[in-house]
């Protein structure tokens, strides 16, 4: 709350204390809005999380086993990494869709 704090601390007819006070409503304004159309893909998350989770426990035996089992080393880690990604891309709140893809923003039109 510093910004109110530095608020009350101005004096009251300023055009500083406005500007500030406009300022917290924008981003009051923007954390309401955000809390409303962003979310986290729960879906993506979890089958991330299990490929992680599966695919490091696979990789720990194929190099624990040790011999010709270590090939299989080259697709285990490609895979725990798609994983670690899928994991970290889903947990990330943003605008998504109905099926959980992140909805990208559109640029605005140029003006003439």
């Amino acid at each position: 709350m510093a910004d109110l704090e530095m608020w009350e601390k101005l004096p009251s007819p300023s055009a500083s204390r406005d500007e500030l006070l406009a300022h917290v409503d924008r981003r009051v304004r923007q954390l309401i809005k955000d809390e409303v159309e962003k979310r986290r893909d729960v879906s993506g998350m979890t089958i991330g999380a299990v490929m992680t989770g599966l695919f490091g426990w696979l990789g720990w035996w194929a190099w624990d086993s040790g011999g010709a089992w270590r090939w299989f080393e080259v697709p285990i880690v490609f895979l725990l990494i798609v994983g670690v990604v899928g994991f970290f891309t889903s947990l990330r709140r943003s605008v998504r869709d109905e099926k959980g893809n992140v909805v990208k923003s559109q640029p605005a039109p140029p003006v003439l």
